[in-house]
């Protein structure tokens, strides 16, 4: 019977260990779709930016695509912040220029929502 009692404590202080790696494996898995997420929707929403501004150029138009590169800068990764950035430069370029551009960002967010 000296042998039941650490047998008892052994099995409890396992289910405490098992229970504190639970909570946070699904802490930190809850956390990585968040920020997933996160992440789409502003790549989503820089996209349907660019498509209105392509179409119709205003000051509203100009100041949400601010606000989803700010966005796409907080929660993407820093080559999507460049590329956005390239985009912009390429403004007054060639249809090339611009096309290459705007492929070389589809690509990059393609990456990151892999």
């Amino acid at each position: 019977m000296d042998w039941l009692m650490p047998l008892i404590t052994g099995l409890s202080i396992g289910a405490i260990v098992k229970t504190i790696i639970d909570f946070f494996l699904s802490n930190f898995i809850e956390r990585k779709k968040m920020r997933y997420e996160e992440m789409k929707k502003s790549y989503l929403g820089l996209l349907d930016t660019l498509k209105i501004a392509a179409i119709q150029h205003s000051e509203d138009t100009s100041k949400e695509f601010a606000l989803w590169h700010a966005k796409c800068d907080l929660f993407g990764s820093s080559d999507i912040s460049e590329l956005i950035q390239r985009l912009i430069d390429s403004h007054d370029a060639s249809i090339e220029v611009k096309k290459c551009a705007y492929d070389n960002l589809l690509r990059q967010m393609k990456t990151d929502l892999r």
